[in-house]
């Protein structure tokens, strides 16, 4: 994304790009695990993560703008339900926040739509694996892990990684599975406590969609080791976690 310079515009606008941002980095974190945020010369951009044409993009506001309201470049695909029309416009910061929910809601419905079954199957055992380990806190939804329980995570996936390198090499499957792994690894401080957990469960349905005994080694570590501690805080359980976790899966 673009980050222009807030003594560019008059305070009120200037604010005003300052809020906006603040939502879309929200809407980043909320739904990192169907959409990303891609680094262009926009102000902000989103892209379906199964689908590149299916855009949200913001453009910078004009420096000559007197705010009240303070106008953005819009750009959105698709728009509606019942037709493959993008919109192009310019929107006020709360309009944008309404355009976003609009869209997002159509890339959930047609993400519940499906012709392959063995990406229904890939959903049924995300949707099982979620279920078992999801976090029931009151800020799931608002907060990330603290730093104890991001590195267990981070570890965990670190070492499941190098764990299927060594033992499948030169596989294309697995090639994007350590991708998506490697990927939440380096956002787990990013993400919201239930967010790290939806993308956690993702990583392993693929795991066990590539391969069940693979799985069942990985899945009984992340089971014993990581799910079992991940709400610990207490600093003198970390190392042995850490050493668990790397003994199991080297070995």
């Amino acid at each position: 994304m673009a980050i222009p310079n807030p003594k560019d515009y008059i305070l009120i606008v200037a604010k005003d790009i300052q809020e906006l941002l603040y939502t879309l980095r929200n809407f980043e974190s909320n739904y990192s695990d169907i959409v990303k945020a891609l680094e262009t010369s926009h102000l902000f951009y989103f892209h379906d993560t199964s689908h590149n044409d299916f855009y949200f993009y913001i453009g910078i506001p004009d420096k000559k703008s007197k705010g009240a309201p303070t106008l953005f470049p819009t750009y959105f695909n698709p728009d509606k339900r019942d037709s493959k029309s993008a919109f192009s416009g310019e929107a006020n910061k709360d309009q944008i926040a309404e355009h976003f929910n609009k869209w997002i809601s159509i890339i959930q419905d047609y993400n519940s739509v499906n012709f392959n079954q063995e990406e229904d199957f890939l959903k049924i055992y995300e949707e099982e694996i979620f279920s078992e380990f999801e976090i029931i806190e009151d800020d799931a939804e608002t907060k990330p892990f603290d730093n104890n329980q991001q590195i267990i995570l981070y570890t965990f996936l670190e070492t499941t990684v190098k764990h299927l390198e060594e033992h499948y090499p030169n596989n294309n499957i697995i090639e994007e599975i350590v991708e998506e792994a490697n990927s939440l690894k380096d956002e787990i401080p990013l993400l919201t406590k239930r967010i790290a957990f939806k993308r956690f469960s993702k990583v392993l349905a693929e795991i066990r969609k590539f391969n069940p005994i693979t799985y069942r080694d990985i899945y009984d570590v992340a089971k014993k080791e990581v799910i079992k501690h991940l709400l610990l805080r207490g600093v003198e359980i970390l190392p042995k976690l850490v050493h668990s976790i790397t003994t199991f899966l080297v070995n």
